[in-house]
């Protein structure tokens, strides 16, 4: 919904199955993509 909400649409092109496992495992390789963004943001991060 962030990606959405910044005009970038991360499914635009997206042409798959619609099958609840391919799309659990597409919902989870993202959030763990998130996951490791915030992770090394929060490491280069000097307070």
């Amino acid at each position: 919904m962030a990606d959405i909400a910044l005009d970038e649409d991360p499914y635009q092109h997206h042409a798959g199955s619609h099958r609840v496992q391919d799309c659990i495992k597409r919902d989870r390789s993202d959030y763990a993509a998130y996951l490791d963004l915030l992770r090394t943001a929060k490491e280069g991060y000097i307070a």
